[in-house]
């Protein structure tokens, strides 16, 4: 890619090396192409070269390759223009793997997108109908599976199944013999990539473990032994995707870490969705280790001023929970002496709170207290008239009660003894040892289950 000649100076007998680099026709170039890399002094020399000569030449791809074994410390600074202007991409390919140093400013997008390093862009324009099923026309796709090879000396064993562990009132006695140094060092034909993580009896179980002296022995392992889990020490699963932040300024524009913008006309149905194959916990024994595919859906493991902020209108509500199997989904807090729920039946639709008691500064808009399962439909009556002269009122309630089995507390505007003589679904009927004066009086009345 690059030619070296000699040019005689007319002004004595010196000469210099010259470099002229061929101008790619697809804005990519090797590093190596533009001189010395022998040595981290060089490299770097030969870095800053390139970036400039390919910034002058209108910008491009800058690769890095395997051949450079210089110890060279990239550092993506090479685009001045704080207003963009053509950058270099850098692919630094020295580790086996793609590192990608990305422009300090690069390039306004013109379709309004803003300024950005390396975009995505894609435009579904087809005439007909017939796309693939939904979800085969992603605009990016990760997939990590941990078959073999991932196991650290720091990890622990873990049982797949919580239940065979023992502990203070649990004894689990199991019907194997767990032998010191009978590691898993292959489960690669024991694995195969389904979906919902829900094992067959088909699938592969080739299990390979590391050689002990219990080998040949009763305690040894054998053709057909039942294995539920081999110990061993767990892999360290790697993590799809990570994002880490390292800024050294204040933010004046409210950044996010992962920023998600519906522009269009038409509506997304989810920003973030978190799915699996499996979405009733009753199909969970069918799972390899019993456990929800996902432990946890969203951890804050961090301080945060405001954990959620719900910044704009909902059109239905702000958290939904569907309970669409029938389970209950409360939400939880722990404290010193356990964990208080707020839970709402599946069925009836009642609300509950588990675990500790409620303190309200007020309440108000109740329409009745009982302190058993079955809701009072009436609260109380204040100032309800009762006749002149009358020794007994029936009071009709505004709501039927479900049974009889509530309490009526009474106060008379007259000083009188009463009693709550008959007591129907519909109402009571109150007596009194003293009439009503001539003028009428009132009565308080308050209802509690």
């Amino acid at each position: 890619m690059k030619k070296y000649f000699l040019m005689a100076c007319l002004c004595g007998l010196t000469c210099c090396a010259v470099s002229a680099a061929e101008l790619s026709k697809n804005g990519e170039y090797v590093l190596t192409d533009f001189g010395d890399t022998a040595n981290a002094k060089a490299a770097q020399e030969t870095m800053n070269k390139a970036c400039q000569w390919i910034i002058d030449n209108g910008g491009g791809i800058l690769i890095v390759p395997p051949a450079v074994t210089a110890p060279l410390e990239i550092r993506n600074t090479c685009q001045k223009n704080r207003e963009g202007g053509p950058a270099v991409t850098i692919y630094d390919m020295r580790k086996g793997y793609e590192t990608c140093y990305l422009p300090t400013v690069g390039q306004l997008n013109s379709d309004g997108a803003g300024w950005a390093g390396q975009h995505l862009n894609r435009l579904i324009n087809m005439k007909g109908h017939g796309l693939p099923f939904s979800g085969c026309y992603q605009m990016h796709t990760s997939y990590n599976a941990v078959i073999r090879g991932a196991a650290s000396n720091a990890g622990a064993p873990n049982l797949y199944n919580f239940e065979n562990y023992t502990w203070d009132g649990h004894e689990r006695p199991l019907k194997y013999v767990i032998a010191p140094g009978a590691l898993a060092y292959d489960i690669g034909d024991a694995w195969k990539d389904v979906v919902n993580g829900i094992v067959n009896q088909n699938d592969p179980r080739t299990l390979r473990v590391v050689p002990n002296s219990d080998r040949d022995t009763e305690f040894g392992f054998a053709a057909e032994d039942p294995i539920e889990q081999a110990i061993g020490a767990d892999p360290s699963i790697p993590v799809p995707v990570r994002v880490r932040c390292f800024n050294g300024l204040p933010d004046t524009m409210e950044a996010a870490g992962v920023d998600l913008i519906n522009n269009g006309k038409v509506a997304m149905h989810s920003g973030i969705a978190i799915s699996s194959g499996c979405s009733n916990r009753d199909d969970l024994n069918k799972r390899k280790d019993r456990k929800a595919p996902w432990i946890t859906a969203l951890t804050v493991g961090s301080v945060t001023e405001n954990a959620v902020v719900f910044g704009a209108d909902v059109t239905n509500s702000a958290l939904l929970f569907s309970q669409i199997n029938a389970h209950e989904q409360p939400i939880k807090w722990k404290h010193d002496k356990g964990e208080t729920s707020l839970i709402v039946d599946p069925k009836s639709g009642d609300m509950s709170i588990k675990g500790s008691s409620l303190t309200v500064a007020a309440a108000k808009g109740l329409n009745g207290i009982s302190g058993t399962n079955v809701a009072a439909n009436n609260l109380r009556q204040i100032n309800g008239t009762v006749p002149a002269g009358a020794k007994t009122l029936t009071v009709k309630f505004e709501h039927p009660e479900a049974d009889i089995q509530y309490a009526i507390l009474t106060k008379c505007s007259w000083i009188t003894r009463d009693a709550v003589a008959e007591k129907t679904t519909d109402g009571f009927t109150v007596i009194f040892e003293t009439p009503a004066p001539s003028k009428g009086g009132t009565i308080d009345w308050f209802l509690v289950r």
